[in-house]
């Protein structure tokens, strides 16, 4: 899918659990581009999505010198007293094409964390089974011999057309098989 990814939009990086585009403002500005990141949290299981952009304080160069200065100081001090900010920015896109290429690569990303996320269901489901398998293995050998024959025969006597493993090795084996 992301073959369809070209003008104004690429990615930048994948690794494991990550992938990154990076969107061109059609100013051209590279101040102005914005990375967009797709995260796959295995211990959440959650799938983050961020947008970074780099943001101008404070310039208006309709505004003075002073002005602007002030405007940094009084913005300095909000955060270090209320710990946020409030701020936007602007990022042109130039026409359908760049539009449908930001889709794509969300689009991208989306089916990237998809993949991700069924392959960790596929290893929990594997973990499941074998914890499972091990579980019944133990319990199977755990058992005395005594016990495990009294079990064997119980069992041929409700299942008459089966067939019924003599030894605990044989049993182990079929549990294997079995999942």
């Amino acid at each position: 899918m992301s073959d369809k990814i070209s003008k104004g939009v690429m990615k930048t990086m994948e690794f494991e659990n990550v992938v990154m585009y990076r969107a061109t403002c059609a100013c051209h500005d590279q101040n102005h581009d914005v990375t967009i990141s797709f995260e796959y949290d295995e211990d959440s299981n959650e799938i983050e999505l961020y947008f970074y952009k780099n943001i101008d304080w404070s310039i208006s160069w309709n505004d003075s010198w002073y002005k602007r200065i002030w405007r940094r100081i009084t913005g300095s001090l909000k955060i270090l007293f209320t710990g946020f900010i409030e701020l936007e920015a602007d990022f042109l896109i130039q026409d359908m094409d760049n539009i449908d290429n930001v889709i794509t690569a969300m689009i991208d990303g989306r089916v990237l964390m998809r993949r991700k996320i069924e392959q960790e269901r596929m290893k929990e489901s594997e973990m499941k089974k074998k914890k499972v398998i091990d579980k019944a293995i133990d319990r199977i050998n755990e058992m005395s011999d005594e016990d495990f024959n009294k079990e064997i025969e119980r069992h041929k006597q409700n299942e008459k057309t089966m067939e019924f493993p003599e030894t605990k090795e044989e049993l182990n084996e079929e549990v294997k098989e079995g999942f």
